[in-house]
């Protein structure tokens, strides 16, 4: 195998100054987002564009969950009520009749 040639000369200071150049871009890529990875304004808050219509494209669906959640609640405590009725009517004296027999 051939010998490898000797680097040219300044190709050490190219590589360092690639180097810092990456570095200072991953510090502006993270100073324009927050933590979270959201573009933010110099004033900390969120950075979109369409926000407005965002929201007003999703209402429906929003309004749909929302419908959701309220039958969910309405069944939690329909079984909250019947779990309590049953409860409160045990030994009540239930008598078993038998339907078949005519009166």
């Amino acid at each position: 195998t051939a010998p490898s040639a000797p680097a040219p000369p300044g190709a050490e200071e190219d590589a360092a100054t690639a180097t810092l150049l990456s570095d200072a871009a991953t510090a502006t890529l993270l100073s324009e987002s927050g933590s979270d990875g959201r573009r933010r304004t110099s004033h900390e808050a969120m950075q979109y564009d369409k926000w407005i219509e965002i929201v007003e494209i999703l209402q429906p669906y929003r309004l749909i969950r929302a419908l959701g959640g309220t039958l969910f609640l309405a069944g939690f405590f329909l079984l909250i009520y019947n779990v309590w009725m049953t409860i409160r009517n045990a030994g009540s004296g239930f008598v078993a009749v038998d339907l078949r027999e005519k009166a």
